[in-house]
């Protein structure tokens, strides 16, 4: 018997930025399909009846000329409502009465953990030879032109650290938030349709997509006002992949950049308090035009945590996103992620360090990886501080200058 597959897209972005506008005119132009609309939050949409009628899927017990979108409301997909998730898009398989499925999610939804949400079920079918499988089709960001070179100053916004906090920390707190929810809805999908940009102009516009192209280099961005798009170029892609969207992210581009260059320069080793790597050419075109640049920190020597959380506030001032690992010199058994989006700031404690490991398990991770063997420092094994930045007009130089300052050796 021959598998169906049902192709998922989720569209995510901001309240107001025309995610409801889309999937209506999706809705008006369905490419034959028999669709299923699954909403986050049905206070938030609004979709027209008559078009769910014509496109949309009955479920929820509803009789075949009650044709309603499904709604997941009090809670987000990418966490609280995860299950719910789970459970809908298998019955909307189960029932077999619809060949594609649309998501739209909630303003304040991260898009990540949703499409790994959708990757596990799409596995889980696979593993059990199911006669009816989905696969994650794509993950559309809608982001507001208009909004971005407005209240975002086309992402000079990003690195404006200099308001003032006192005046309403808890005010400061949200905007930061948003900033970095924002970020992180650009970084993690593989289109994103820039809507409103009739309400812009052209210098806006090239600004506002070297920030999204920095961000993520390998997204297909789309322009559009009034989310009027041709429907083809964003349903039945077959485009998305989790592994490569992953490593999409500028930073993580920079990040694999920097891990290349030093497998093919292994005399660079013997230099590492020097080592480091600018990468001017990263997020090309528009990115070079306004000075968007990334470049990498890298150095084996630990941290002082103090002295680190005390300098990264300024470090960031001209830096939209930044992400990586360090260590410190007051816990050099683990391993912490550091990231930045926007003014927000982050440190998590994520494992431990080869190094740190029971010689016997330390031993057995040497064999199964041979490359951490190869870049092992005799004297830190695989500790490492490495660190992408991404912003404008930013410097190794610079960054270097004033993040050695943390440095305890």
């Amino acid at each position: 018997m021959q598998t169906k597959i049902i192709p998922v897209t989720v569209l995510a972005g901001f309240l107001g930025a025309g995610k409801t506008t889309l999937l209506n005119n999706i809705l008006r132009d369905p490419q034959g399909h028999k669709i299923a609309v699954i909403v986050n939050d049905i206070g938030e949409i609004n979709i027209d009846a008559e078009l769910i009628s014509k496109g949309g899927f009955v479920d929820q017990n509803t009789k075949a000329s009650e044709q309603e979108v499904v709604a997941l409301s009090n809670g987000c997909i990418c966490c609280t409502l995860q299950p719910d998730l789970i459970k809908q898009i298998t019955t909307l398989l189960e029932r077999n009465q619809c060949d594609y499925i649309l998501i739209e999610a909630s303003g304040i939804c991260e898009p990540q953990p949703i499409a790994e949400t959708i990757e596990s079920v799409s596995q889980g079918l696979r593993d059990a030879n199911s006669p009816i499988q989905c696969v994650l089709d794509s993950v559309i960001t809608v982001t507001d032109a208009f909004r971005l070179a407005d209240e975002f100053e086309c992402g000079e916004h990003f690195t404006d650290n200099d308001h003032d906090h006192d005046d309403d920390d808890e005010e400061d707190e949200e905007e930061e938030d948003l900033d970095s929810l924002l970020i992180q809805q650009i970084e993690f999908c593989n289109i994103v349709l820039l809507n409103k940009t009739d309400l812009i102009d052209d210098e806006q516009k090239k600004q506002i997509k070297a920030v999204i192209k920095a961000l993520n280099p390998s997204a297909d961005i789309i322009e559009s006002d009034h989310c009027k798009v041709d429907i083809k170029t964003i349903i039945d892609t077959n485009k998305f992949d989790l592994g490569e969207t992953y490593r999409a992210a500028g930073w993580a581009k920079a990040m694999e950049e920097e891990e290349k260059a030093e497998r093919e320069h292994h005399e660079e080793h013997e230099h590492h308090h020097e080592h480091h790597h600018d990468h001017d050419h990263h997020g090309e075109g528009e990115a070079l035009e306004y000075g968007i640049n990334t470049c990498v920190f890298s150095d084996v020597r630990p941290f002082s945590r103090k002295l680190f959380e005390e300098i990264m506030p300024e470090v960031g001032r001209s830096v939209i996103r930044s992400k990586g690992f360090v260590w410190f010199r007051e816990q050099p058994e683990i391993v912490y992620i550091f990231e930045q989006c926007g003014k927000q700031l982050s440190l998590q404690a994520a494992s431990k360090w080869v190094a740190a490991m029971p010689e016997r398990d330390r031993k057995q991770v040497l064999r199964d990886y041979p490359e951490i063997a190869e870049s092992w420092n005799e004297k830190y094994g695989d500790r490492l501080n490495r660190v992408v930045f991404i912003g404008q007009g930013i410097h190794e130089e610079d960054i270097r200058s004033e993040l050695v300052k943390a440095l305890t050796e």
